[in-house]
């Protein structure tokens, strides 16, 4: 026969064909939709955090089989970080004469979040790693659950 966690490996990149083509459409049509910063970089970033965010919590359900959500901070922080450079409607005022600020560009939304474009890639570690564990995990409870 072949190993019980297999079957939770397969089951993942099973899944990452129909989250691919899925995501890939919403992705195209949220991005140009909300107007987010137009290159290429920026929108496959996006792509990129959005499917491994897909599929950390894919398998977490798989591991938990519970409809909560934990640890995704660190994409959420990521998709965030398109509207760097970008104009957004703001709800801050200013200190000096308390006025109401229309706008403000995205990298001070950011600041006021404590949030840093330059964490992008060790948000994208922890998200890589919360899917290995989660993989490794289900592989682990199915193979102990098999004897």
């Amino acid at each position: 026969m072949f190993h019980p966690g297999v079957l939770a490996l397969v089951q993942t990149v099973a899944d990452m064909v129909p989250n691919f083509i899925t995501i890939a459409l919403f992705s195209l049509i949220l991005y140009e939709a909300a107007g987010l910063t137009q290159t290429a970089g920026q929108f496959f970033a996006f792509l990129l955090f959005l499917l491994s965010g897909c599929l950390c919590l894919t398998a977490m359900f798989r591991l938990i089989d519970l409809n909560y959500t934990v640890l995704v901070k660190s994409g959420y922080r990521q998709l965030l970080n398109n509207i760097a450079g970008v104009i957004r409607p703001s709800q801050t005022t200013t200190q000096i004469d308390s006025t109401f600020n229309e706008y403000a560009m995205g990298d001070e939304y950011l600041v006021t979040l404590s949030w840093r474009f330059t964490h992008r890639w060790r948000n994208f570690g922890i998200m890589i790693g919360f899917l290995v564990f989660n993989i490794a995990f289900v592989m682990f409870i199915v193979k102990v659950n098999k004897r």
